[in-house]
């Protein structure tokens, strides 16, 4: 019965039929739309309140907030509960060599600083700071930049010579002052391949380890599981079974949008393996190079302005009655540095400390050894294993320069030692042609403490400053002018352009003794 008038009706009005539950299921979708719009909203207030009264300090960090919505609940707490158990640590000097600081400390008392402070400027006018390039002087009464334009702190704003190393960090000082930080999205910042030995002890997971930055929006870690959320990658060679540093294993994922892959490398090139595969792999480099994006150095020596400094009156002779000296403890170098020594000691006394010569200084009393040479010696030879543009280690800083001696350096072309290293305070050999005659200019200055002192008279003229890498890295992270970019040809850049490393002189003169260096599959070999 029932089944016969239902057919009845729907022969009559089947039309109206279909057009009624067309519309019952168009409202029944409408309410299931804004039940949930309302659920997620609910949602959203939650997620919120639950990290509204949190602070930067805290590892509950606000800028997880994003992911959280996004993930749901579940995760999120777990995501929150990780940050949450995260253990604070202390912020130290950028790179370690064994146990040596090599971010220098400070050659006088007077000259420590625990920040970039402001350095000295007349303040007439503006033309007056540009004409010495220092249009960007944080002191009171100039108005700084609204942009990293301003700062010229990449390499394709800049001057090929220079290394942008203030300029970035007064950059970070400027986004410091200017941007509210609890405003700024936190940077997350992977290192892919964790912590070498040496560093591990500073080089810890999470915000703290930007603390002591001008500006700190940025986290660190090592966990590879997070490697889609992160905003920079830092890709660290590591040494191979052949001495040369390689970049393994490399990932196999895909970088995402706006993702950065930086390079990261504190070896010589000599001692890079190949680079070929990754070409157009890196956006950023971070090496020991000038024109990296973000260079990093063993030391920088920034000079005061040209207002009278007084002088620090010393003779750094007194007292000393040997020579030269020199720690080194592997053999093995590119660039006859080890020849050169030995032929040196034909003319003068040189004292060879280590697996190399014939005097002992034990690694692990290096602070007794260094207190020897600042008490006895007035020369140190700081020579480098390799001669690459650019490739000055902690021998010139911390070895010789923090002691008191005069460095003899052998290495990076000289050009490169005075960027770094303060006016005529070091000997480079290839001021003199042969070591004969450096041996003889040497003992020049042993016999006249007058001459010798010219070498110090940079003491109280400037300050080494902390070059801090990872806080200016997390700065240009926030470089809201930043542009996209890769490197096309890394291997080229870093290791195969010609004159970056050589066997021989910078200057070319004794081109007979030395054979040229080239490269075949990414290893370098002697012609």
């Amino acid at each position: 019965m029932i089944h016969t008038v239902i057919v009845r009706l729907w022969s009559r009005h089947h039309t109206k039929c279909i057009k009624l539950f067309v519309g019952l299921f168009i409202c029944a979708n409408l309410h299931c739309i804004m039940q949930m719009t309302q659920e997620s909203r609910t949602r959203e207030t939650s997620v919120e309140s639950d990290y509204a009264d949190l602070k930067d300090s805290d590892y509950k960090v606000p800028g997880i907030y994003t992911h959280a919505m996004a993930i749901g609940v579940n995760e999120r707490d777990e995501i929150k509960r990780k940050y949450q158990n995260r253990s604070n640590v202390n912020w130290t000097p950028e790179y370690y060599y064994e146990d040596v600081p090599t971010t220098v400390g400070y050659i006088e008392p007077e000259m420590k600083t625990d920040v970039l402070k402001p350095f000295k400027s007349k303040l007439e006018v503006m033309t007056e700071l540009k004409s010495r390039g220092d249009d960007y002087v944080a002191t009171s009464g100039v108005k700084m930049p609204s942009d990293s334009e301003g700062f010229r702190i990449w390499p394709e704003q800049s001057d090929p010579r220079d290394d942008r190393i203030v300029k970035q960090l007064r950059f970070a000082d400027h986004l410091n002052k200017t941007r509210d930080p609890y405003k700024q999205r936190l940077i997350r910042i992977l290192m892919y391949h964790g912590w070498d030995k040496v560093n591990e002890r500073q080089f810890k997971n999470g915000q703290q380890f930007f603390k002591d930055c001008p500006f700190s929006r940025c986290e660190l870690t090592d966990d590879n599981r997070t490697s889609s959320f992160a905003d920079a990658i830092i890709f660290r060679p590591h040494p191979g079974k052949d001495g040369h540093s390689r970049v393994e294993p490399f990932p196999s994922f895909y970088k995402q949008n706006n993702q950065v892959w930086v390079y990261h490398e504190l070896e010589s090139a000599l001692n890079t393996a190949w680079l070929d595969p990754y070409k157009d792999r890196f956006n950023y480099t971070m090496t020991y190079r000038h024109d990296s994006d973000i260079p990093i150095v063993y030391g920088k020596f920034k000079q005061y302005d040209s207002l009278p400094q007084s002088r620090i009156e010393k003779n750094y002779a007194e007292g000393k009655t040997k020579k030269i000296a020199w720690f080194i403890s592997h053999c093995y170098d590119n660039n006859g540095r080890m020849n050169y020594a030995k032929k040196l000691q034909e003319y003068i006394d040189v004292d060879i400390y280590g697996n190399c010569g014939d005097k002992e200084c034990p690694r692990n009393k290096m602070q007794q050894c260094y207190e020897m040479l600042k008490k006895d010696y007035k020369f140190y030879l700081a020579f480098e294993n390799t001669n690459c543009r650019d490739y000055i280690t902690e021998k010139l800083f911390s070895n010789a320069l923090m002691n008191d001696v005069v460095p003899v350096v052998m290495g990076a072309h000289p050009d490169d030692y005075r960027r770094v290293a303060p006016e005529n305070s070091f000997i480079h050999v290839e001021d003199f042609p042969n070591p004969a005659e450096l041996a003889e200019h040497i003992n020049y200055l042993d016999q006249n403490d007058d001459e010798y002192n010219k070498l110090f008279q940079w003491k109280g003229t400037g300050e080494f400053i902390n070059t801090q890498s990872w806080c200016r890295l997390c700065a240009m992270m926030h470089d809201k002018t930043r542009t996209r970019k890769w490197y096309n040809n890394l291997e080229r850049w870093f290791v195969t352009e010609p004159r970056l490393c050589l066997d021989g002189r910078w200057d070319g003169k004794n081109e007979e003794e030395f054979s040229s260096i080239q490269f075949v599959n990414g290893m370098p070999i002697k012609l």
